[in-house]
């Protein structure tokens, strides 16, 4: 039977050890990070029926990670928190926890509710994101029109958007301004619309140069391709 996998983002060894031990007889595998920016980008390709995320309320990039995993993954998220008032639940739902666990843990109620969200997951007839991750560090979500290069989000029109998702679901292949003009703005070639091409192409370039990144390459005389492995 194949294991399920579970991510749990902890830096308490403590933690990690009492998950890992009480839930061995459960056909799972658990795998731990502290909460880098490359958990986010493994969360999509290996899979995870379920992460936990040891967190405090406090701490900014904790929570730019939670929110960030609710952007990239449909799979659910069991949040443990030192504070577990009413108000802390409510905060931590809306940014988009499943469930909320207080600490210290009670054992039982713990993995009853992770082996649940386990269970949710796995039965759901519709649980993959269609998330496209290129690397470490550069992930679209075509479903929420989100995309994220070094764990920031990269702010973009809707008709850039398209653009770039379009490409990066076709990599190497390329595509004249013929092609993209009917496939993004969805109609026959027009007038001006080699320009209008060009200056959409140009502008998502710049963005992207400011993230430090060029997917888009120009090839001349042709048109424009998507090449995941340049920086």
């Amino acid at each position: 039977m194949t294991k399920k996998r579970i991510l749990m983002i902890s830096g308490d060894p403590v933690i990690c050890e009492l998950v890992q031990c009480n839930m061995k007889k459960y056909i799972v595998d658990i795998f731990y990070t502290t909460g880098s920016f490359e958990s986010h980008s493994q969360i999509v390709k290996n899979g995870y029926c379920l992460t936990i995320m040891d967190i405090r309320f406090s701490d900014v990039r904790e929570i730019e990670i939670l929110r960030m995993i609710c952007d990239v993954n449909y799979a659910p998220i069991l949040v443990l928190t030192e504070d577990c008032s009413i108000e802390r639940q409510i905060a931590f739902l809306k940014m988009g926890a499943d469930v909320c666990v207080g600490k210290p843990i009670n054992v039982d109620f713990f993995v009853a509710q992770a082996d649940a969200l386990v269970r949710l997951y796995s039965n759901a007839k519709t649980y993959n994101s269609g998330s496209l991750v290129f690397g470490d560090d550069f992930i679209i979500n075509p479903c929420f029109r989100k995309i994220y290069i070094g764990g920031k989000e990269l702010s973009l029109t809707r008709k850039e958007f398209d653009m770039l998702a379009f490409l990066a679901q076709h990599p190497e292949q390329v595509f004249s301004i013929e092609q993209l003009y009917e496939h993004i703005w969805n109609m026959d070639f027009a007038v001006n619309g080699d320009e209008t091409v060009r200056v959409h192409i140009k502008t998502l370039r710049k963005k992207l140069a400011q993230a430090g990144k060029n997917y888009i390459y120009n090839v001349w005389g042709i048109g424009y391709k998507f090449v995941p492995t340049q920086s």
